[in-house]
């Protein structure tokens, strides 16, 4: 999340905290500043103050909520601005038919509206600093109002609309064109859209129709705020595998309290900076059925002492509670009852509002106390610190993290499992549609490629550290495993890439000896003709492979594709045995040879440097390092291998050297 300081300022004008002192307080109450830039909005100085927003916290995605914060960080008066819409009592023509999916939904008109005129330079250069592309006037109007409430919002071509407007599920199954020209199939009962009497116009989880959208000659527009049942929002999104902005704010669960303020703020904006007439009044949906009670919690005046060792008098409570916006009540002796804002709908038990007094009275004010702490042996396994070398090798070789759930189908597992493992299915499946635990890691980091390849990533890197699981007789095992995706232009450049990265990965381990050998039984998802095992030695630890071109929707493929599974097992019993060299002391002198050999491919090379490896011998042997290559006019490459010798003279590394390459036909 980021907020610029003035907008902060739109909300609290007596607001004299700097900017950094700002991003400090909020920090120390639970929203992590991470950046502070000063920039220029309007030919003015300005900052931007970036914020870690908690899952838990939707409030705090607009400026709106931050400023609520701030204003209970340095104890400021807070209202909400009020905004005159005209007397107009027309009221536009809405209809609200899938009540159960709609928590509140406000409508108003605006008319008057001029978009032929391109964006005033502060509300352009406010688009670019929040990450979002300045489109049109009254398009970046909608965004701005989305950034400084925090709602999510539609404003549709009023000229376009044929009926009014009418919250649904799509009553047939059609498609919807969006803005950026994809087609999304939409399920008879099954998906919640807003139509007029021809049809849908907008995917209700926020994306946009082309039918209704903004142009250089809309003048007239019905702006709509609405709070949706966030489980429905996640489930139409994921269905029609769409992500947008603003469907990412409405799978929340947004206040429906402060829908109609969001509107109004959007209304007065449209007047202000577009020349707009609000035309109508608020149309505003909000059944009884949707008004949520208002949560009431009971704490004693000793709660917020106990949890966190610091004194904090009843007194205190109230008034820290007070700037919060919670309301409270004296109750009995050394009781308080407390009303949680609509805002907040997080803190639902005494911890949590003990957690709200802290955090305002101040962490730095609680001092720490220092246990009694005793040295241990190593306990943590092997296994875990394998993890986390992988994990951080990865995330700085540029590689994404995944997590996905172990659950898969058998035919997915027929497509990736390597090893000959009995399948292990479900009881009670929370999802019927994948009944069985995976075999191979594959599955869900290719799903995650195609999901990135729908965003528009081109080259894409994963990895996922996670378990396989199968049967062996009776006996039931989980494996642990690390799977790595590259995709690339070309699967050439897609290979040499996790060709390079394994290598590195196992040697930062303590694996001195690295090796490709074909695999001979291949996945069906393979290229049989570029899959091999990855070597320690001669243990195998993995394997590796091209996989074969995939369906994506739009009658696409997918190519240029990588996989690779590590066993954790094996390279931990591999690099037990290899007595890393960085930890040995040179007793003898070492010599280095250079040699050559040609090869067709990747393949012969491996074997090539695998059979002169085996001719030098592991005494003798210190490296042997792949330093140059150049392609020959024969299609075939020259390849310079760098070869170290101990424990011998120099007469007697050369006369190695030779025999060495010899056997390969050097």
């Amino acid at each position: 999340m980021k907020v610029l300081y003035s907008e902060l300022k739109q909300f609290l004008p007596n607001l004299k905290a700097s900017p950094k002192a700002v991003g400090e307080a909020l920090t120390m109450s639970g929203l992590l500043m991470d950046a502070l830039d000063e920039v220029t909005i309007g030919g003015k100085k300005d900052w931007l103050i970036g914020l870690e927003v908690r899952q838990n916290r939707p409030d705090c995605l607009g400026v709106l909520g931050i400023a609520r914060e701030v204003a209970a960080s340095f104890a400021l008066p807070f209202n909400l601005p009020k905004y005159a819409l005209g007397k107009s009592t027309r009221l536009p023509q809405v209809k609200v038919k899938a009540a159960g999916d709609v928590r509140r939904a406000c409508v108003l008109q605006v008319d008057g509206l001029r978009n032929n005129v391109a964006s005033p330079a502060w509300l352009a250069q406010t688009m670019e600093l929040h990450g979002v592309n300045s489109v049109s006037l009254l398009v970046d109007i909608s965004n701005y109002a989305m950034i400084m409430t925090g709602y999510p919002n539609h404003i549709f071509d009023a000229g376009k609309v044929v009926g009014g407007l009418v919250w649904e599920r799509s009553t047939k199954a059609q498609t919807l064109t969006t803005l950026d020209g994809t087609t999304l199939e939409l399920k008879k009962g099954k998906e919640l859209v807003i139509s007029d009497n021809l049809g849908p116009l907008v995917l209700a989880s926020a994306v946009g129709g082309r039918r209704s959208a903004i142009s250089e000659r809309t003048v007239s527009v019905l702006g709509e705020v609405a709070v949706y049942d966030g489980a429905k929002m996640k489930s139409d999104a994921r269905s029609l595998g769409v992500a947008t902005e603003a469907s990412a704010r409405l799978e929340k669960d947004l206040s429906a309290e402060d829908a109609a303020w969001a509107l109004s703020f959007l209304g007065q904006a449209l007047v202000k900076y577009a020349g707009g007439v609000v035309s109508s009044a608020v149309f505003d949906y909000y059944p009884a059925v949707a008004r949520k009670t208002p949560t009431k919690i009971v704490i004693d005046s000793e709660l917020a002492t106990r949890t966190g060792g610091v004194t904090v008098s009843l007194t205190e409570t109230e008034r820290l509670l007070k700037r919060l916006g919670f309301g409270t009540t004296r109750k009995g002796s050394g009781g308080l009852l407390v009303e949680v804002p609509a805002w907040r709908p997080d803190v639902t038990k005494p911890a949590e509002v003990a957690e709200e007094i802290l955090r305002l009275f101040g962490f730095q004010n609680i001092r720490p106390t220092a246990p009694a702490l005793r040295p241990v042996s190593e306990v943590t396994p092997k296994n875990v610190v394998l993890s986390r070398a992988l994990e951080a090798g990865l995330s700085r070789a540029g590689f994404d993290e995944v997590l996905s759930l172990p659950l898969t189908t058998s035919e997915w597992n027929g497509k990736t499992a390597l090893q000959e493992l009995g399948e292990i299915r479900t009881q009670n499946a929370i999802n019927e549609e994948v009944p069985v635990l995976r075999q191979s890691l594959a599955g869900g980091l290719l799903s995650q490629q195609h999901e990135y390849i729908r965003r528009g990533v081109t080259h894409v890197q994963l990895f996922e550290i996670g378990k396989v699981f199968g049967r062996q007789g009776r006996k039931i095992v989980e494996l642990e495993r690390c799977g790595l995706l590259v995709q690339s232009d070309t699967a050439q450049q897609a290979v040499a890439r996790m060709y390079e990265t394994v290598q590195v990965e196992l040697r930062q381990l303590g694996a001195a000896r690295v090796g490709f050998e074909t695999l001979s039984r291949v996945p069906a998802l393979a290229n049989p003709h570029a899959a091999w095992n990855i070597v320690i030695g001669s243990k195998v630890v993995g394997w590796m492979y091209q996989v074969q071109p995939l369906e994506l929707s739009g009658n696409r493929t997918v190519g240029g594709t990588v996989f690779a599974e590590l066993d954790y097992e094996q390279i931990l019993l591999s690099v037990a045995s290899e007595h890393p060299r960085s930890a040995q002391e040179l007793l003898t002198r070492l010599v280095v040879l250079d040699g050559n050999v040609e090869t067709g491919d990747r393949e012969e090379l491996d074997s090539r440097v695998a059979k002169i490896s085996r001719t030098i011998g592991r005494p003798q042997l210190w490296s042997l390092e792949v330093v140059d290559g150049f392609k020959l006019e024969s299609g075939r490459t020259r390849y310079t291998l760098r070869v170290t010798y101990q424990n011998l003279t120099d007469s007697q590394a050369k006369a190695l050297h030779g025999q060495a390459f010899e056997t390969v036909g050097a």
